[in-house]
């Protein structure tokens, strides 16, 4: 199905909720669920669910997954107590899909009790299987009609891909403003994209420039979106999501970045190296790098301290900019692993990070 705007390539890929049979509460939402394979690579989403916060078993526990060609739901076993259950190449091996992509719905009247993960695993010809987490959405921080989201830290090359995907949650047919932004504000397009009730569109046309996409929901519904990268020469996937929706806080409130690597692995870490009739491993030495992205997504010149340790820097964010902190061990001058804390100190930011490996 071809969206608004021009050139654009978006694809509807069926909806995306129902009444689902009076099972109410808080539902867990998973947009872009995929199997495929396309030539020298293929991807699949495994699904892993725990029972981690009740004392009682979950005993209602329904999956309901849309494409653009079925709308299907799967009735699980009870998971009991401190028990969990996953669910591999799920759109393949549970909803008899081999090349599909999809969203899910994870309901259930026990929701508080329940743990939600998933994982895209991208298995490439010649280079092995990378796994990296995607995002579960709740449908109670759905971006609501006349609200607006920031979606910050992506980049593009020759290898390094932006798909992005919208979520209707609402019943309401959606239409959604994109502006894409490069690192000095400027917009490099806007676009208004039809988000069908109920449905997914995947877009995958991105601006090469774009670094932010300011997302505003013009209609009444409710939507979720996020942008999946992907890496052909490491195989790594990643997600990028507006943390202060995500996890419900005010972009005007401190980040705390749990760890970021510092200095060098030392005696290195083993990874695969392919050969002409095995697959070995070699003590190469590697680095963990932690790259941050700061979006200033207030009308003000945005200021923030950012700490580590006993180390502190102040930066500035002009308006509607994006910073890029490549490697923030090395910008705050860290040898050893840290936790980093972003703290605006005037208007509002928008963070995300990536941790990768080079050698």
């Amino acid at each position: 199905t071809q969206g608004a705007g021009a050139g654009a390539r978006e694809a509807g890929v069926g909806r995306a909720d129902r009444t689902h049979g009076g099972v109410g509460g808080v539902a867990y939402l998973l947009a872009g669920r995929t199997s495929r394979d396309r030539g020298g690579s293929s991807a699949a989403s495994d699904l892993h669910i725990g029972s981690a916060c009740g004392a009682e078993p979950v005993s209602d526990l329904r999956l309901y997954f849309s494409s653009a060609t079925q709308n299907t739901v799967a009735t699980l076993n009870a998971i009991g107590a401190n028990q969990s259950v996953t669910l591999a190449n799920i759109v393949s091996n549970v909803y008899g899909s081999p090349d599909a992509i999809g969203s899910l719905q994870v309901r259930s009247r026990d929701w508080r009790s329940l743990t939600v993960n998933a994982t895209l695993l991208r298995l490439i010809n010649g280079a092995g299987t990378a796994a990296g987490d995607m995002p579960v959405f709740r449908s109670d921080r759905a971006l609501q009609g006349g609200e607006k989201m920031y979606l910050t830290g992506i980049r593009q090359s020759d290898t390094v891909h932006a798909t992005m995907y919208l979520e209707d949650i609402g019943g309401v047919a959606e239409t959604i403003r994109l502006e894409f932004l490069d690192a000095s504000g400027n917009v490099s397009s806007t676009r208004d994209v039809s988000v069908p009730q109920f449905s997914t569109v995947e877009i995958t046309d991105v601006p090469a420039s774009a670094l932010t996409i300011a997302v505003t929901n013009t209609s009444t519904g409710s939507i979720h979106g996020y942008v999946r990268m992907s890496d052909d020469t490491s195989g790594d996937t990643w997600s990028i999501v507006d943390w202060s929706r995500y996890y419900s806080f005010a972009r005007t409130q401190p980040i705390r970045l749990a760890l970021v690597a510092g200095g060098s692995s030392g005696g290195g870490k083993r990874r695969a190296v392919k050969h002409s009739t095995s697959i070995e491993t070699d003590a190469t030495a590697v680095r963990s790098v932690t790259s941050v992205s700061l979006f200033n997504s207030s009308s003000v010149e945005a200021r923030a301290t950012l700490t580590a340790g006993g180390v502190s820097k102040d930066v500035t964010i002009p308006v509607r900019q994006t910073m890029t902190i490549a490697d923030v061990a090395s910008f705050m001058g860290m040898s050893n692993a840290q936790s980093l804390v972003i703290a605006p100190q005037r208007g509002e930011i928008v963070a995300t990070s990536r941790a990768s490996t080079q050698t």
